[in-house]
């Protein structure tokens, strides 16, 4: 639901005077041509193409139509002009020619005389068109010629001139732009024209004296009034204009037409389509609104309303079909909203006017909930217009009727230990609310509501800026409510006076049924709620929508929002089009302005568009937003000493609270709200420094957690505080916290077996659990600390407590405080510290919170034991900050790592995949843990066996070796590219990593072994791009570089980019040879040919060529380079493959043609049954051979003959491309041997090696030419002709023995 960040009105405004200049330019050359004579003349037809262009043009301008405002006067004019020189031209007797191609100029004129309507609208652009009557005749005569034409009466079938819709929709409007000529049409008529004979329509009675004109244009008008296209609308506005003309009323034919429709409504005829009677209904509808403030209708009125009514009510086929159309069903609420109106203004017109107009409000209010959005619309804009004419009293009936709407279907449900009922939304038809909140919206925009009556009205609106329903998809379908509630909010804005909306006062929550009024003002309430609309609504128009309507707000009713300046430029109409910025970025903004955003931010978060939306993706940013949000207020709000912390600590009272009342099938929102804990929880923990606790005890706490854990059963306490005790500070919120995670962790297991979307659960589980860690530590802290305050004295059944300051020195906890976590790295020195934290903590008895551990330790279990791939990286490192926090007194630490162990070590084939994935991330993290050792600590005789790196390693590679499973080992590779173990115990896995780089593993998926490859890469570049290169690692760069070569120039490009990376670390070692080559190196694409020059021209360089380092590893590195390399210049895309063949001509072109030779024979040698690489072998020496390379060695190829003779003797299958190859190679050798075994491939079995091996020999010598080889034998060859075939003759004979001639 993000918007684009580059907008498309700006992209507009940059580029509107490039557009303008363009259609300026191109219009005259378009519309004229110039004659021989010199003179202009315009143009018969044109380039569809053209026409195209120039819409094209125009269309843009839809995003902001008053860019075009300055240049209508010119452009418009040309164009009309230039379509009446058309229509006065003869017509060309010439044959016309690419007819396909061209259309006629009148039809590209109205063409763009459409598009400027559609950007701008017809009522603007027609004002532009000439309003000299002498056109008349012109444009009627054209469109009467063209309805010829479309009857198939006089169209050329050469030309096909046929009219289109756009010359018909622009004729009209222009003819009933000219009918608005001040004198009598019978005064325009032509004296050809008075006797035309009346054509007859049914239902239509001409009057007597009818002008000729007037008898020209009905018939028109009446024939494109049933038109399905944009006719109909020009159609309906020139029958109105002649109807509604003074002279033509006078004669009769504004009754005669109304007559017409009327009975063509009511006639049960048959055969009729829907447009027709749309048609009818949008004449109805203009002749009613252009009578307004007149009585030209009173005498049709009942006559109309009684005709729409029974079309509503009956049941007649006609009538169905009429009810059927969304179209209809708006035109006859546009029919009875004029009538209505009318009546108000004229109440004598019809009899029981109250009545009628009762009858239409009613219908008015049904049509509210109709499925079709323009019906809707149509009916909440009808209601506004005519609350607006009826007296105060009768209006604010209206507006009750409306809201009474809105109690339909709402349930009161007791909801979250609210004491009251709440609303429930579920069960009301969201189209009927979307319709109920655009009538408020447009009453209020027509200020048809006393200022008074507006408290429930704008209470409604609230409600409908927070409606939201899910449909049985899961998709949104409250989004059109939201948005009318915006309209509706800026509405009032506009319309009403500060003074009159600063008496209001609204409820304080619209969901609670009843509930308390707020003290706040009305204006301050609805900006809090937009600022929350505008900040986290999911869809990005509701966030502009409400950006806009706050913007309003405070700009007409200045001085009253608090920070209302402020809070403008933050929530900006462009800041929020981002979801993710304008909840992580203006949200945050808005809420340290003032406590207002801050509390509606928070409570929103905690909402549907927070932590209860239906994507998991959303709930993890509301989350984060969360915890920042309160972490930021809490800095910034600081008001008394005593309650600093106050912000966090209501925060998770708040997350505790609704946490406790989710029922167990709420998984999302349980998902969302334990990541919401956990982020406040984590953002705290950024203040809850070593230093910070320091403080705090230099100024005295109490910890009254110690009062809860050390008061023996039976005991009766009695304590005697200081003035600090209950003070909200660092303390208090670690005690808070750790009551929260436990009453979370507790319901968590209860009901793990029964949670669906295990895999979110643990998500969140594992995030608060990493988030706790620290907090444990602490609490360690503070309970030593509240222990040695604490004086403990009993007098019979009762223990007095009493409290003394101690000194920070006595504190031996404080001094070994850190708070390492794996979502970071861990030196050594923090993970002994830790460790020596926890040591201490066993000695002074003050171990983590034993309640808290025991339960996240099987919690845990089952989050690892999920394997699922999106939860084990997080889950993983929650398993590792769990096992700093675990003492070892009693093996308990080295008992689970132990058990991580065997676990990560158990595998059953065929068993579920990923099988201990999670475990082996663990014990990665884990690793250096084994090589702590703390002796003092153990006093078991050495008799128990502790985990080592070794049994860590031996239970890696067994994962590794046994059923060789993809996913695991990438997993494996993944997890040692990442880890210290690495560096530390580099030698043990650089053979897995070259057993990584040389997996090349397929199956139905496809190279599956491509996923062990890019980890195993990146392994591989993390040893040489760590702070040192030792012995070490030294020789396993020498084993795995030229693997590394092979994978930054094989043809996958996933692999190629890892590639590129682990080389450029691998030369940053050796920029004092060749400086900033790395630099260059990353630069390039791993598609192009300076990549693939860039890795040809590293055989060349002094340091892997030359120097005495690598020179012996360099040969081998060559081959292990052009391994990759040919599977490129082969088997790549087409745009890889002609670069990487473009960089090897070009290398070879430098001189070293040679060393890529050696290199392919190498491979030749080492790898002749690899089809992976043989073929692209055999491959690469061709194109060597057809671009001549080959031939300027001057060297002996009769090992190359032997190679791929070898090549072609291969066991097994031997497949049709290595065949091929192998002709192409001999082909180039061109040596008896080699058009020896191209004779013996001749009468192969496959007709394909056939074909290509007398291919060869055709464009060797010309053999073979005309005869078909698929099909030949002995014979064949018999009827060559001998002169052609004298160089082959010997060889033929011998080997398919034919008889000497």
């Amino acid at each position: 639901m993000d918007a684009p960040e580059d907008e498309q009105d700006v992209k507009l405004q940059r580029k509107a005077a490039d557009l303008i200049a363009d259609l300026s330019k191109s219009l005259g050359p378009f519309l004229w041509k110039a004659t021989k004579s010199g003179r202009s003349a315009n143009r018969r037809r044109v380039r569809i193409r053209d026409t195209d262009r120039l819409v094209n043009l125009l269309e843009p301008f839809q995003e902001d139509p008053q860019l075009l405002d300055p240049h209508l006067d010119k452009f418009v004019p040309a164009l009309a002009d230039a379509l009446l020189a058309y229509l006065r031209s003869p017509p060309s007797k010439l044959p016309e020619t690419n007819t396909q191609l061209l259309i006629p100029l009148s039809r590209a004129i109205c063409r763009l005389l459409y598009t400027f309507c559609k950007v701008r609208g017809e009522k603007v652009i027609v004002r532009f068109f000439s309003t000299e009557t002498r056109h008349l005749e012109l444009l009627l005569s054209a469109i009467e010629k063209g309805s010829e034409q479309e009857d198939g009466q006089s169209a050329n079938p050469e030309t096909g001139d046929s009219w289109e819709w756009e010359e018909r929709y622009i004729v009209l409007l222009w003819l009933s732009q000219l009918l608005l000529a001040p004198f009598d049409l019978a005064s325009i008529s032509s004296e050809d024209t008075d006797d035309i004979v009346e054509p007859t329509i049914p239902g239509l009675s001409w009057p007597r004296n009818t002008p000729g004109l007037t008898i020209r244009v009905i018939p028109l008008a009446l024939r494109y009034l049933s038109s399905s296209g944009k006719e109909r609308d020009a159609a309906k506005i020139l029958l109105v204009r002649v109807a509604m003309r003074k002279d033509m009323q006078e004669l009769g034919i504004l009754k005669a037409l109304v007559q017409w429709a009327l009975s063509s409504l009511i006639s049960s005829q048959s055969g009729r389509s829907t447009y027709y009677y749309i048609g009818i209904l949008s004449f109805l509808a203009g002749i009613l609104v252009s009578s307004q403030s007149t009585t030209d209708m009173n005498a049709y009125l009942e006559k109309i309303s009684r005709c729409i009514q029974n079309i509503f009510s009956g049941e007649e086929p006609v009538f169905k079909a009429i009810k059927s159309s969304a179209v209809a069903r708006k035109t006859m609420l546009k029919v009875l909203r004029t009538i209505t109106v009318l009546i108000i203004e004229n109440p004598d017109s019809i009899p029981d006017s109250d009545l009628a107009i009762e009858a239409t409000i009613d219908h008015l209010l049904d049509s509210l909930a109709d499925p079709s959005t323009p019906v809707r619309l149509a009916a909440s804009k009808a209601l506004s217009v005519i609350t607006l004419k009826l007296p105060e009293e009768m209006a604010v009936q209206v507006a009750t009727a409306v809201l009474e709407s809105l109690q339909k279907n709402t349930l009161y449900v007791q909801k979250g230990g609210h004491k009251r009922k709440t609303r429930d939304l579920s069960r009301v038809n969201p189209l009927e609310w979307h319709g109920l909140m655009l009538t408020m919206a447009h009453l209020l925009y027509r200020r048809s509501i006393p200022s008074g009556e507006l408290p429930p009205i704008l209470d409604a609106l609230r409600l409908g800026l927070v409606f939201e329903q899910r449909s049985t998809s899961g998709s949104s379908i409250g989004t059109n409510v939201r948005d009318a509630s915006c309209f509706g909010i800026w509405a009032m804005a506009r319309r009403y006076t500060t003074v009159d909306l600063q008496r209001l006062k609204l409820k304080n929550d619209v969901f609670i049924h009843g509930g308390p009024i707020n003290e706040s003002s009305a204006l301050q309430i609805l900006a809090t709620e937009l600022v929350v609309s505008a900040s986290l609504d999911p869809a990005g128009n509701i966030r502009r929508g409400s950006s806009a309507a706050l913007q309003e707000l405070i700009g007409r009713h200045p001085n009253v929002i608090v920070e209302g300046i402020k809070i403008v430029q933050v929530v900006d109409y462009h800041a929020v089009a981002l979801r993710s910025r304008a909840v992580l970025e203006v949200a945050l903004q808005a809420g340290e302005l003032s406590d207002h955003y801050y509390h509606g931010l928070l409570n929103a978060l905690l909402g549907w568009r927070g932590i209860q939306d239906g994507d998991a993706a959303a709930r993890r940013v509301a989350a984060d937003a969360i915890g920042k949000l309160v972490l930021t207020k809490q800095m910034t709000d600081i008001k008394k000493p005593g309650d600093a912390w106050k912000v966090v600590n209501d925060a998770m009272d708040i997350v505790g609270e609704r946490l406790k009342a989710l029922a167990p099938r709420e998984v999302e929102e349980r998902h969302g709200l334990i990541l919401a804990l956990a982020a406040i929880i984590e953002n705290f923990n950024y203040e809850c420094t070593t230093e910070r606790i320091a403080s705090l005890i230099d100024s005295g706490l109490e910890y009254p957690r110690l009062f809860q854990l050390h008061v023996p059963a039976g005991a009766e306490l009695q304590v005697h505080t200081s003035t600090n005790f209950g003070r909200c500070d660092l303390a208090h919120i670690v005690s808070v916290a750790l009551t929260q995670v436990c009453s979370a962790l507790v319901e968590v297991n209860i009901h793990w077996s029964s949670f669906r979307k295990l895999d979110l659960m643990a998500e969140s589980c594992s995030r608060i659990i990493i988030a706790v860690c620290p907090i444990l530590r602490a609490d360690c802290v503070f309970r030593q600390y509240e222990s040695l305050a604490v004086i403990r004295a009993y007098s019979g059944n009762r223990l007095s407590l009493s409290r003394y300051k101690p000194s920070k020195s006595d504190l031996t906890l404080l001094k070994y405080l850190h708070n390492p976590s794996f979502l970071t790295e861990i030196n050594h020195s923090e993970m002994g510290l830790a460790v020596k934290f926890i040591q201490m903590a066993h000695k002074k008895d003050f171990l983590p919170d034993r309640q808290t551990m025991e339960l996240i330790r099987p919690l845990l279990y089952n989050i690892l034991d999920l394997n699922d791939i999106d939860v084990v990286e997080v889950a993983s490192i929650a398993a590792a900050d769990v096992v700093l926090l675990i003492d070892n007194h009693d093996h308990q630490r080295s008992d689970t790592l132990w058990e991580f162990n065997r676990r990560a070590a158990t595998t059953v084939k065929g068993g579920r995949t990923n099988q201990g994935k999670s475990y082996i991330h663990a014990l990665f993290k884990i690793f250096p843990l084994t090589g702590i050792s703390f002796p003092e600590q153990y006093n078991d005789g050495n008799t128990y066996a502790h985990p080592r790196t070794a049994d860590l390693i031996s239970t890696f590679w067994h994962r590794w070796t046994e059923f060789q499973e993809i996913e695991i080992q990438a997993t494996i590779l993944s997890c040692v590219a990442s880890s210290s173990a690495l560096h530390t115990h580099t030698a043990d896995f650089v053979n897995m990593i070259g057993e990584g780089l040389d997996n090349y593993t397929t199956n139905a998926r496809g190279d599956i072994g491509s996923l062990v490859r890019i980890e195993a890469t990146k392994a591989a570049g993390a040893i040489w791009g760590g702070p040192t290169l030792d012995e070490i690692k030294l020789d396993a760069f020498k084993k795995l570089f030229g693997k590394v070569l092979r994978a930054a120039s094989e043809k996958l490009d996933r692999v190629r980019v890892e590639g590129q990376k682990a080389v450029a670390c691998a030369l940053k070692r050796r920029t004092d040879i060749v400086p900033n080559t790395n630099s260059i190196f990353e630069s390039f694409s791993t598609s192009s040919k300076e990549y693939f020059l860039f890795l040809l021209e590293l055989q060349t360089s002094d340091w892997l060529a030359h120097g005495s380092l690598f020179r012996d590893d360099a040969v081998e590195w060559a081959r292990e380079f052009m391994e990759g390399y040919i599977t490129s210049a082969d088997t790549g895309s087409e745009d890889l493959i002609r670069a990487s063949r473009a960089a090897l001509a070009e290398f070879c072109e430098m001189g070293h043609t040679a060393i890529v030779y050696d290199s392919l024979i190498r491979i030749l040698e080492t790898r002749p049954n690899e089809d992976r690489v043989a073929i692209p072998c055999l491959e690469a020496l061709s194109f060597l051979f057809d671009w001549g390379y080959l031939q300027k060695m001057n060297r002996s190829f009769d090992d190359l003959n032997r190679l791929v003779k070898n090549a072609m003797k291969r066991k097994g299958k031997i497949g049709i491309r290595r065949l091929e190859a192998c002709i192409k190679v001999f082909a180039g050798l061109n040596d008896p041997d080699a058009l020896e075994q191209l004779a013996r491939l001749v009468l192969h079995r496959f007709p394909t090696i056939r074909n290509a091996a007398i291919d060869e020999c055709f464009v060797l010598k010309g053999v073979g030419k005309g005869v078909n080889w698929a099909k030949a034998d002995t014979d064949t060859f018999e009827a060559l002709d001998i002169e052609y075939t004298c160089f082959l003759w010997d060889i033929l004979r011998a080997v398919i023995k034919v008889p000497p001639r």
